[in-house]
C-alpha cells in the first residue's frame, strides 16, 4: 500500500473516484425512490378515482356487475377481488358468487382489518402488503350508498395484484444502477486523463523546485508559471515566494556578516554561550521532583558545581581575548567557564536563579581575575536571545571593564576631597583672626585622628600577621613534634646497631636544626620590624663546628667532595652568643657552598682574636646600627661597654671557601636581594634565594657584616668576624649533664605519679604517653577540653598536659576551669601541676598561659628531657640515669679530639709528625695506623682525633694541620 500513499496522482485518483461515486449513489438513490414513490402514486390515484366516482352514487342491483367492470378497466390494472360490503361487513355482492353473503374479514390482511375496527368509514384507505409466498397486493377500502330495495351503507373493496408494479420499480432501478456505473467509469477515466495530463506535472515541477529550494538553491524557478487557474496562481506565488527567500536570506547573510563585525570589532567583550544543557539539567530537577529551583539553587552547591560544567561557551571576540590576557581564542574558549565560575561562584549562582525564575536578563557588577592573574572590575550583562528563551540555547554576554572608570570615579573623589580641603582653607583664611587658632587646633586634632586611625591599622595588619605566623608556627611544629618525639623514643632501643644510633642521633640533630630554622623564619617579621632580639647563652663551640660537620658531610660525600673544618689559631671552646643564629648562618653558608661546587672541596676556616680599641668602637658602631635602640641582649651589653676590652672578649672570624661555579660581577650587588637567585642558582635549581639575605640581617645583628669575594669559574669566600665572650665551662658541662644524661625510670620510694595528657591530636598524645610510661608513670589521655575538665574531676591526676590549641575548649579554657574547681573544693589537697604543651612560637602564648595561671610552658617540639626536667622541678620527682662512658675524646684544655690546631700537634715529639707526615704523603696505611699508634702513648685525645679523620679519609686535612705544626711559629 505503500506506492498509493506516496503517489499523488493515485490518491487524486481516488478522491474523484469515490467523491463522484458517492454523489451518485447519493442522486441515483434519492430519484429511485421518487420514481417507485410517484409510481405508487398513480397507483393509489386510480383507486382513489373509482372509489370517489362509486361514492358519489346509487348502486343499483342490476347494474353493479356493469359497474365493477368499469372499475377494472378505469384502474387498467388485474382486479383480484371486488367486494361489495354492507355496513355489518356482510360480502353484498362478489365478482365470485360463490362468496356473496359471507363475512369480509375472512379475506382480509390483518393490515387491512385496522380500517373495519372503525365504527364509521367516512373516507378511502388504502393498504399495500406481501404475503408469505411474496405476492404483493394494494387494496382500498371506501364508503358506498347501496340503493336496491331500500336504501342500505356500506363500503367498496378492492384487491388488485401488484406484481407489475413492483416489476417496474425493479426495471427502473436497474437501468438507473446500469446508468450510474457508465457514468461513473466514463468520468473517472476522463478525470483522471485530466488530471495526469494538465494537473500532475504542473504539480511535479512545482514540488521539485521546493526541493531544490530546501537544500537552499535558490536560483530555480517554476517556468510557465502563466496559467490563469488556481494553480498557475500557485506557481506565480512560489516563484514569488523564492524571489523573497533569496532576497531574505542575502539580507540574512549581510546582517551576519555585520553581526559578525560588529561582535568582532565592538570595543567591548562579548561572546556567546549555550546553555541547553543547563535547561534540561532544570527540566530534570522538575520531573525528579524538585518544585522550587531558585530555592534548590541557593541551597545546593553542588547543583550550581553540575551546571557549572554545562556552561558552552561559542565564540568570543577579539576584545574578550584582550580583556582576559590571553594569548588565542582557543586557550580561552577552553578556560573562560572555570575561570568566570572560579571569579565569582555567588554571581554564577544568582545568574542560575534568574534563568530558574523564567527571566531573559542579569546584571552583575563584580572583580574578574584574568588568565594570568590581573584584575579587572567589570560589569557583566547576560541575555537571551529573543528565539531561544524557552531552550536556553544561545545567550548573549557582554563584559564592560570598567577598571579606568572606577579608578577615575576614585581619583574624582580624592580630588573632590581635595578639592573640598582646599575651599574649607581658602574660606579658614577668610576668616577672621580671631578664629584662625581654632582653625590649628582643629586641624591638629583631624591630623591626630588620621594618625590614629593609621596607629589602629597598622596594629591591626600586625595582629593579622602574627595570627599567620602563630598559625604556620603551629602547623610546622606539631608534626616535627611527632618526628623528633617518636625518634627519641627508637633511641631507647637498646638493640640498635651503631650506625642505626647514629644515624638516629643525625635525624633528632637535623630535626632540631630544622626547628631553628623554623623558629628563625618565622621571626623575619621582627627583623623586618627592628624588633629582633638577640638570644645569646653559653654553648660549646667545638660541638657546634662538629654537629655542622655531620649534617654537611653527607651531602658532600654523596659528590664526592672532602669537607674541611680548620681552625687557623687558638680558639675559645665554650663562647657566649646567639648559638642559632650563628649555626643557622654557617649551615646556610656552607650548604651553599657545596650545592654550587662539582670538583675541588669546601672549607670552613675559624679564627680568633682579641679586639683592640680601635676596632672595638668601629664594631660597637655598627652593632648600634644594626641592632634596634629597645633590644634588651642579656649580657651582651657587657661587650660594647666604654671601659677596656677585657681578655676573655674575642672576635671570632669564620670563612667559607669553595671551588665551585662564582657569582658573575654584575650579579654581585643583588646577592643579598631576598628571593633572587644568581645566574649559577639557577642552573642548580634549587633554593629560594633567601638564605643569604637572612645570614646577612643575622650577621648585622651580631654586630658584624657578612663579606662576599668571588670569581666567575673559580670559586667563593664568604667571610665575617662576630664579637663573642668566654664562657665558664663547668656552667655549660652541668647543663649539657642535666640533658645529656637519659632517664631510665623513676626512683624507688615515690608516690605512683598520675599525668593526665590533653591533646586533640593523637600523634602527641601517643608520643607524650610512652615517653612518660617508659619511666613508670601512670597516663591517661583526654581528647578534648570537656574530656578533660571530666577526667580531671574523677583520676585526680598529679600533674596536666595540656595543649593549647584544641577544637571547642582551648588548653587555657581548660586551665581556668580545673583552678575554679580547685577553688571549690577547698579539700582537695595538693594544688595539681599545669604545664601548656604547645607549637606556638610566640611570647603571647606564654603570658595567656600564666595568666591562666599554668605553672609551666614547655613549647613542641621538646625534648624528652624538658618533659622530665619540668616535672621534676614542680613535683620534686627524682629519677634513676642511664650510666654513660665519660667521653673519650677530650683534652686537658678541652679541646674536641677531631678538631686539631697546629699548637696542639706540637705538643707531641717532632719526630711523630714527621714519621706521620711521611706516611701521610705516600697514602701508606699501615704506616699511619702505626705512627697513630705510637701518639696514642702520649696523647690519647689527638689519637683519637687522627683516627678518625684517617678512618673517613681525611688524609689531605691531617697532611695541612702537620705541616703548618711543623712550620716555625
Amino acid at each position: 500500500m505503500k506506492w498509493i500513499v506516496e503517489s499523488l496522482p493515485i490518491k487524486i485518483s481516488l478522491i474523484i473516484l469515490c467523491s463522484g461515486s458517492a454523489a451518485l449513489i447519493l442522486l441515483g438513490y434519492h430519484y429511485v425512490n421518487r420514481f417507485k414513490h410517484e409510481i405508487d402514486e398513480r397507483i393509489v390515484g386510480k383507486l382513489h378515482i373509482p372509489a370517489y366516482l362509486m361514492s358519489q352514487r346509487v348502486l343499483n342491483l342490476d347494474t353493479v356487475a356493469d359497474d365493477v367492470s368499469a372499475l377494472e378497466n378505469l384502474v387498467g390494472e388485474e382486479i383480484v377481488q371486488a367486494f361489495i360490503v354492507k355496513k355489518d361487513g356482510t360480502i353484498f355482492f362478489a365478482s365470485d358468487v360463490e362468496r356473496e353473503g359471507q363475512e369480509l374479514t375472512h379475506y382480509l390482511h390483518k393490515k387491512e382489518r385496522i380500517h373495519l375496527t372503525k365504527e364509521t368509514i367516512t373516507e378511502s384507505h388504502i393498504t399495500d402488503y406481501t404475503n408469505q409466498d411474496g405476492s404483493s397486493f394494494l387494496s382500498i377500502l371506501a364508503p358506498l350508498r347501496l340503493q336496491f330495495e331500500e336504501s342500505i351503507d356500506g363500503y367498496l373493496y378492492l384487491k388488485i395484484n401488484a406484481a407489475n408494479i413492483q416489476q417496474k420499480k425493479d426495471e427502473i432501478v436497474s437501468l438507473f444502477f446500469l446508468g450510474s456505473t457508465l457514468t461513473i467509469v466514463v468520468t473517472t477515466l476522463l478525470e483522471v486523463i485530466f488530471v495526469h495530463v494538465l494537473i500532475i506535472p504542473r504539480v511535479s515541477k512545482t514540488v521539485s523546485v521546493l526541493e531544490q529550494v530546501e537544500k537552499g538553491n535558490l536560483a530555480v524557478k517554476i517556468q510557465h508559471a502563466d496559467s490563469p487557474d488556481e494553480l498557475g496562481h500557485l506557481q506565480r506565488r512560489v516563484n514569488s515566494m523564492i524571489s523573497e527567500i533569496e532576497n531574505a536570506s542575502y539580507a540574512l547573510r549581510q546582517s551576519e556578516e555585520r553581526y559578525r563585525v560588529l561582535f568582532e570589532e565592538a570595543p567591548i567583550s562579548l561572546w556567546e554561550e549555550d546553555l541547553s544543557e543547563i535547561r534540561h539539567y532544570f527540566d530534570h530537577l522538575k520531573a525528579s521532583g524538585v518544585v522550587d529551583l531558585p530555592t534548590h539553587l541557593s541551597q545546593s552547591p553542588d547543583a550550581v558545581q553540575h551546571c557549572a560544567k554545562l556552561v558552552n561557551v561559542l565564540d568570543v571576540n577579539k576584545a574578550t581575548v584582550k580583556l582576559f590576557d590571553a594569548d588565542n581564542k582557543q586557550d580561552l574558549l577552553a578556560d573562560l567557564p572555570r575561570v568566570l565560575i572560579e571569579a565569582s561562584q555567588e554571581r554564577f549562582r544568582e545568574e542560575l536563579i534568574v534563568l530558574a525564575k523564567g527571566d531573559d536578563r542579569f546584571t552583575h557588577e563584580f572583580e574578574q581575575r584574568t588568565l594570568r592573574g590581573g584584575e579587572r572590575q567589570v560589569i557583566l550583562h547576560l541575555e537571551v536571545a529573543p528565539d531561544y528563551k524557552t531552550s536556553l540555547g544561545k545567550v548573549l554576554i557582554s563584559l564592560i571593564d570598567i577598571t579606568k572608570r572606577k579608578q577615575a570615579e576614585d581619583e574624582l573623589q580624592q580630588y573632590q576631597d581635595h578639592l573640598e580641603d582646599l575651599v574649607q582653607v581658602r574660606t579658614a583664611e577668610l576668616k577672621s583672626a580671631n578664629k584662625h587658632l581654632q582653625q590649628e587646633i582643629a586641624e591638629r586634632t583631624r591630623v591626630e585622628q588620621e594618625l590614629r586611625t593609621a596607629k589602629d591599622a597598622a596594629e591591626a595588619a600586625n595582629h593579622a600577621k602574627s595570627i599567620f605566623l602563630a598559625n604556620m608556627s603551629h602547623e610546622l611544629r606539631t608534626p616535627l613534634n611527632a618526628i623528633l618525639g617518636f625518634a627519641q623514643l627508637t633511641a631507647r632501643e637498646q638493640s640498635l646497631a651503631a650506625v642505626q644510633r647514629e644515624n638516629l642521633n643525625i635525624i633528632i640533630r637535623s630535626g632540631e636544626h630544622l626547628l631553628t630554622l623554623i623558629n628563625d623564619i618565622l621571626n623575619m617579621s621582627k627583623i623586618e620590624a627592628g624588633r629582633m632580639t638577640l638570644m645569646p647563652h653559653s654553648f660549646d663551640l667545638y660541638q657546634m663546628l662538629r654537629s655542622l660537620e655531620e649534617m654537611v658531610s653527607l651531602r658532600a660525600a654523596r659528590k664526592n667532595l672532602p669537607l674541611v673544618v680548620s681552625c687557623i689559631s687558638e680558639i675559645p671552646q665554650y663562647i657566649t652568643a646567639d648559638e642559632a643564629k650563628l649555626r643557622q648562618v654557617l649551615l646556610n653558608l656552607l650548604s651553599n657552598a657545596v650545592k654550587f661546587t662539582e670538583q675541588g672541596e669546601v672549607q670552613l676556616l675559624v679564627s680568633s682574636r682579641q679586639k683592640a680599641g680601635g676596632k672595638r668602637q668601629k664594631t660597637e658602631n655598627r652593632r648600634q646600627k644594626t641592632a634596634s635602640s629597645k633590644q634588651s641582649v642579656e649580657g651582651g651589653r657587657q661587650a660594647i661597654d666604654d671601659s677596656p676590652l677585657r681578655p676573655t672578649t674575642f672576635c671570632l672570624q669564620f670563612t667559607v671557601k669553595d671551588t665551585g661555579l662564582g657569582i658573575a660581577p654584575e650579579e654581585m650587588p643583588l646577592l643579598f636581594e631576598a628571593f633572587v637567585q644568581t645566574q649559577s642558582g639557577r642552573k642548580v635549581r634549587e633554593g629560594t634565594g633567601l638564605g643569604l639575605a637572612i645570614c646577612r640581617k643575622f650577621v648585622q645583628l651580631m654586630g658584624g657584616e657578612l663579606e662576599v669575594n668571588s670569581q666567575e669559574g673559580i670559586g667563593t669566600t664568604c667571610s665575617f668576624e662576630i664579637q663573642v665572650e668566654a664562657a665558664n665551662q663547668s656552667t655549660i658541662l652541668r647543663q649539657q649533664s642535666t640533658y645529656s644524661k637519659r632517664v631510665v625510670s623513676l626512683s624507688p620510694g615515690q608516690p605512683e605519679y598520675r599525668i593526665l595528657v590533653v591533646d586533640d591530636q593523637y600523634e602527641n598524645r601517643t608520643l607524650l604517653r610512652r615517653v612518660l610510661q617508659t619511666v613508670g608513670f601512670r597516663v591517661q589521655e583526654a581528647v578534648h577540653g570537656e574530656e578533660a575538665v571530666a577526667r580531671f574531676v574523677e583520676w585526680q591526676p598529679h600533674a596536666v598536659l595540656l595543649d593549647i590549641r584544641m577544637p571547642g575548649m582551648d588548653g587555657h579554657s581548660v586551665a581556668r576551669r580545673i583552678r575554679a574547681i580547685e577553688a571549690q573544693e577547698s579539700g582537695r589537697g595538693s594544688r595539681t601541676i599545669l604545664v601548656t604543651v604547645s607549637a606556638s612560637a610566640f611570647d603571647e602564648d606564654l603570658e595567656r598561659s600564666r595568666a591562666a595561671d599554668c605553672d609551666d610552658f614547655v613549647q613542641k617540639p621538646f625534648r624528652e628531657a624538658e618533659i622530665f626536667h619540668v616535672l621534676e622541678q614542680h613535683l620534686g620527682v627524682r629519677y634513676m640515669y642511664e650510666e654513660t662512658e665519660e667521653p673519650k675524646i677530650q683534652s686537658k684544655g678541652g679541646v674536641p679530639g677531631h678538631i686539631l690546631t697546629p699548637s696542639v700537634l706540637r705538643s707531641l715529639p717532632l719526630e711523630l709528625l714527621e714519621n706521620l707526615d711521611l706516611a701521610v704523603d705516600r697514602l701508606n696505611l699501615d704506616d699511619i695506623t702505626a705512627v697513630i699508634s705510637a701518639i696514642r702513648a702520649h696523647n690519647v685525645v689527638i689519637a683519637e682525633a687522627l683516627t678518625a679523620l684517617a678512618e673517613r679519609f681525611r688524609y689531605r686535612e691531617i697532611r695541612k694541620v702537620l705541616r703548618s705544626a711543623l712550620e716555625k711559629p
